[in-house]
């Protein structure tokens, strides 16, 4: 998955058109709850990637999660 496709697919989960970039800080996003956290818990895992909600939630940026997700480096 390149960097794009992450933003994109992450975009989806939050529906929203908002721009995000890796910089965009989770908390600054209005739809960044406990739902879009536990689906986003899912998606990792579809990517073989082991996430718990506590994770994602002490995670700072969209970079940070796509560190955990293993595309940004």
């Amino acid at each position: 998955m390149t960097e794009n496709e992450f933003i994109e697919k992450f975009k989806d989960i939050l529906e929203t058109e908002v721009e995000i970039t890796f910089d965009t800080e989770l908390s600054d996003l209005d739809d960044w709850d406990s739902l879009t956290v536990m689906t986003t818990v899912g998606w990792l895992k579809g990517l073989n990637v082991n996430a718990t909600v506590s994770e994602l939630t002490s995670l700072e940026t969209v970079k940070d999660l796509a560190k955990k997700a293993g595309v940004a480096f």
